[in-house]
């Protein structure tokens, strides 16, 4: 048979060697193993395996495992089989594999490690319980068999934890794992806007939050804009909502790629979306918003059903101390606002946000 489970757990024939050394088995054991089949297996084993099942059954703990009698018969035969190979052989690799195998076993089912500690206590008991009477006349004899059944109990219960560990911890990993994946697409789900593939409502916010935090501690420049489809109800009106959000899908796609790759484009609701330009200055700021706007509208937006032309209104904002999300957002707004009643498809910049330019509002282009 292959060894999987001895190459997986490292027991190589040094391995085994130093395994069986430490619960003192030796080949002089082999007699130990041979009087074992011979004068308690063979002749009790459906003895052993019906008295071990009648204790375990008053094991509440137990029956829940076991609670069909088809599962505790067929049990009763893998435990039969067990007996009879029980120390057969024990320095093989193929030894190792089988006990190895057990612990495998037992976790798939989720026997409790616990139980299955008590149950192989119960089992040896049981086994010295079956040791014949002429046995027992000879006390070396019986001290000698039953310290073998200790320890060659021991050893088959160190291999099958062994295993039953690596399963658990397998089993829990994977758990994990996928815990961790599904975290990741939450967390993506909730920083993403569903339609269009930007940044949330929430997560554009967020960004700006630290954003302007950075900003205020390294006094580095910070931009933000506002952004507004012009004229967007015509388009749900006239054909739908669905070409409606192929415009807004497309909008967006054109925005990111207009952007630098590290500025934050978020859908702030409805057709309004959210830049933040990081370390940008007025010229930077300038002619990103500017790149924006001909990108939007230099093409006509191809949807499900016809080709809708589409223009931007931007209204941008440069932070200043004493800054927050509310007040920053704020001046963009009314930038924008700004645009849409001077005619929209252009860019437009609050005065407050650059104490030079004067007062009122200060117009980037004209299209």
């Amino acid at each position: 048979m292959g060894h999987e489970l001895c190459h997986r757990f490292g027991f190589s024939e040094a391995a085994r060697e130093q395994r069986l050394k430490l619960l003192d088995l030796s080949v002089s054991d082999n007699q130990w193993s041979e009087l074992l089949l011979q004068q308690v297996i063979e002749p009790n084993a459906e003895y052993i395996v019906a008295a071990f099942y009648d204790h375990m059954v008053q094991s509440e703990e137990f029956t829940s495992i076991v609670n069909r009698d088809t599962t505790l018969e067929r049990l009763r035969k893998t435990q039969t089989l067990y007996l009879r190979s029980l120390g057969q052989e024990f320095q093989s690799a193929d030894y190792f594999e089988e006990r190895l195998r057990v612990g495998i076993a037992h976790a798939r089912v989720s026997v409790p490690l616990s139980l299955y500690e008590c149950a192989c206590a119960i089992l040896k008991q049981k086994i010295i319980d079956a040791i014949p009477a002429q046995i027992h006349k000879d006390p070396a004899q019986l001290l000698g068999l039953a310290s073998f059944i200790s320890r060659i109990t021991a050893l088959d219960m160190s291999l099958a934890i062994e295993t039953y560990h690596l399963s658990k911890v397998q089993t829990l990993e994977k758990a994990l794992q996928s815990l961790a994946q599904l975290d990741a697409e939450l967390r993506h789900k909730v920083a993403t806007d569903a339609l269009t593939g930007v940044a949330s409502h929430g997560q554009s916010l967020s960004a700006l939050r630290k954003a302007i935090q950075i900003a205020h501690r390294n006094h580095t420049p910070l931009c933000i804009a506002m952004a507004d489809l012009d004229y967007f109800k015509r388009v749900n009106d006239e054909h739908g909502h669905q070409v409606g959000d192929d415009v807004l899908c497309d909008v967006a796609g054109r925005m990111q790629a207009a952007v630098r790759h590290f500025d934050t484009v978020g859908r702030y609701g409805g057709e309004e979306f959210l830049i933040i330009m990081d370390n940008a200055d007025l010229a930077t700021s300038k002619e990103i918003a500017e790149r924006v706007r001909q990108r939007v509208a230099a093409t006509p937006v191809k949807t499900r059903s016809a080709g809708v032309t589409m223009t931007l209104s931007l209204g941008l904002a440069m932070l200043k101390p004493g800054d927050d999300v509310d007040s920053l957002i704020k001046r963009a707004d009314e930038a924008l606002y700004a645009a849409k009643n001077q005619g929209r498809n252009r860019v437009i910049y609050s005065s407050n946000s650059f104490p030079s330019a004067g007062t009122g509002w200060i117009q980037r282009r004209e299209p």
